[in-house]
């Protein structure tokens, strides 16, 4: 029994041995992220960059192309130590065929109201601007690309898909009220001012009842408001972002 032992207790020390200090402050790093994350779903920070959206991107802001193209998205603030306020992002994706973190940093000017990507580090080692650039635009390509969007079998989304992603986009957004999901009769619907079919839904507990238009193939979401699909996250820059700043 005494032997049983000894060979268990070295077999331990041996798998503690082999746990390299690179992976323990990898773990280390991933729970500071998911802390750091839980604490800062709320900041004003974040939700400013999560919320906006590349000016070729229009209708796709961060959130979704993020949520969509990376693993484990978390979000995180800080102020850098030259004043500086700083969003910051990780992520799970695919480079050169191997599986990496993505951490990616956004410099926020806010009495500008405006941020721009300032750093890219794929398993904390940092990439240059290019490869920053060309990873943004793959992914929200890969929310806008119908291909992508359909999935792997080509096909639209389900109506209880469309619900789905519109409940993620409500949960990521901010409101001056309490909003939530109006129904829908589960059809595709025509509209005028567009030849494409969409699922319909509302937002509810605003002022009045918007509808919001979902397109099964590409993922893209529209406010039909005034007769003609509007891209979703250019009407919420528009009205509701501004209703957020009087509260």
């Amino acid at each position: 029994m005494k032997k049983l032992m000894l060979i268990f207790s070295i077999l331990i020390l041996a798998l503690c041995t082999a746990c390299s200090s690179s992976v323990v402050d990898s773990i280390g790093k991933d729970v500071e992220d998911t802390i750091a994350h839980s604490q800062s779903a709320n900041d004003k920070y974040v939700q400013m960059v999560r919320n906006g959206y590349p000016s070729s991107h229009p209708s796709v802001s961060y959130e979704q192309a993020f949520t969509t193209f990376f693993g484990s998205p978390q979000w995180k603030h800080f102020k850098a130590e030259d004043g500086r306020e700083v969003v910051e992002f990780t992520g799970d994706c695919t480079y050169q065929d191997a599986p990496v973190k993505a951490r990616i940093q956004f410099v926020v000017n806010e009495q500008q109201g405006t941020f721009e990507t300032a750093y890219l580090a794929f398993n904390e080692v940092p990439q240059n601007k290019l490869i920053l650039a060309a990873l943004i635009e793959k992914a929200f390509s890969s929310v806008q690309s119908p291909q992508s969007a359909a999935g792997n079998n080509g096909q639209p989304i389900s109506y209880s898909e469309a619900k789905g992603l519109f409940q993620a986009w409500l949960d990521a957004h901010t409101f001056p009220v309490v909003v939530e999901v109006g129904g829908s009769d589960q059809k595709l619907h025509k509209v005028s001012g567009s030849d494409r079919e969409y699922y319909m839904f509302q937002i509810r507990g605003m002022t009045r009842l918007h509808d919001v238009l979902v397109e099964p193939n590409t993922r893209e979401m529209f406010i039909y408001d005034t007769g003609k699909p509007e891209p979703i996250e250019e009407w919420y820059q528009k009205f509701v972002v501004p209703q957020n700043k009087k509260k």
